[in-house]
Order: structure tokens, then C-alpha cells, then sequence
């Protein structure tokens, strides 16, 4: 909603006066926090036996331990950096496809609030069905596989259209079947270690 919003506010106030929107909205959420922190809601407590040192280097020695929170480091890595350069092709395309400042942020809004709607029907319909039929091995897969279809599609056809195609691809599937697979992934670590790591 608040691309779509922002989408068509850029073309009509532009892209500087909605900085001043987003300020404005930030004092919004500032004073739901606010009021929401006043309630006195019960605080849910969890038995601890240890308190955990927190440390980069004690998390990079649980990793190096186990087998597998190698693999989940390392499907993590990967995902950030090829989500990292598929953001930026994207961005790179849109800002070579000739639109002005505020047609620039109407384009990049409207996507993005496109690739989160899209994102919202995978995670309740399509979630849970790969997940069962496939098994979280294949799921886990659906991201990369995807993103290196659309990075194909972008080095064979070019042009803004297969960026879209590329970026929609993860905007699609980071945050759905993706993220719901890592999580799944998490589940056989202990809470311990999980918050360590």
C-alpha cells in the first residue's frame, strides 16, 4: 500500500516533499510506539541455565562447529550477495531507462509495492503446498533458482523489462518461501545456539 501510495504522491508533490511525508509518518509510528509501550503488557519470561557470551567470535566457533549452521551461514551469504547485486542491476537499469527524478521514484514504488503483493499471494498460497509436496530441500531452492533465471533472462535480453523480471523474482520469493524455508532450516538447532548465532 504505501508504494502504491508513494507512486502516485511522487508525481503529483515529488520525490524531495515525500521525505517530508516519510518524516511525518515516522512521528506517527513514534507515537503508536509510545502508546503502545505505556500499556503494561505481561511479560513472557524463559527459563535460562547460562547466559551466553555474546560475541562475533564466540558465533563464528558455534558455526565453524556444526556442519550444519555452515550451510545456513553460507546459503544466508550467498542469498545477501546475490540479492545485493540483483538490487543493484535493477536500479542500474531503471536509472538508465530515461525517466526524471520523480518518474524514478514512481517507477521504483510502484514495483515494489507490485513485488510485495506478489510476495504476499506466494507466502498464503504457495508457502505451504512446495513446502509439502517438495520438501524444504527443493524449497530452499526456489530463490536462487529463480534469481538465476532472471539473471539469464537479464544478460540474454537486456533492457529494463528483464531487470523488472530479475528484481520481482526475488521480491517474489525472498521474503515468502525463502525466508520460510531458513526458518524451517533453524528449527533443529537449539534456542541456545540459534540466539548465539
Amino acid at each position: 500500500v504505501g508504494g502504491a501510495v508513494a507512486s502516485v504522491l511522487a508525481l503529483k508533490v515529488g520525490t524531495e516533499q515525500l521525505l517530508l511525508v516519510v518524516a511525518g509518518l515516522l512521528v506517527v509510528a513514534i507515537v503508536l510506539v509510545r502508546l503502545i509501550a505505556s500499556y503494561r503488557l505481561p511479560v513472557l519470561r524463559t527459563r535460562r541455565d547460562e547466559v551466553l557470551p555474546w560475541s562475533l567470535a564466540v558465533s563464528a566457533q558455534k558455526i565453524a562447529a556444526s556442519p550444519h549452521l555452515k550451510v545456513l551461514a553460507s546459503l544466508v551469504f550467498v542469498g545477501a550477495l546475490a540479492t545485493t547485486i540483483v538490487d543493484f542491476q535493477f536500479k542500474a537499469a531503471a536509472a538508465g531507462a530515461g525517466f526524471d527524478r520523480d518518474e524514478l521514484t514512481a517507477f521504483f514504488a510502484a514495483a515494489l509495492s507490485v513485488m510485495s503483493a506478489i510476495g504476499l499471494v506466494v507466502q498464503l498460497g504457495v508457502v505451504r503446498p512446495v513446502l509439502r509436496s517438495l520438501g524444504l530441500g527443493a524449497a530452499i531452492l526456489v530463490l536462487p533458482l529463480s534469481l538465476l533465471l532472471g539473471e539469464s533472462t537479464l544478460i540474454v535480453a537486456g533492457g529494463l523489462w528483464a531487470a523488472v523480471f530479475m528484481k520481482a523474482s526475488d521480491g517474489a520469493f525472498k521474503h515468502s518461501i525463502d525466508r520460510s524455508s531458513k526458518e524451517l532450516a533453524y528449527l533443529p538447532v537449539p534456542m541456545d545456539i540459534k540466539v548465539q548465532v
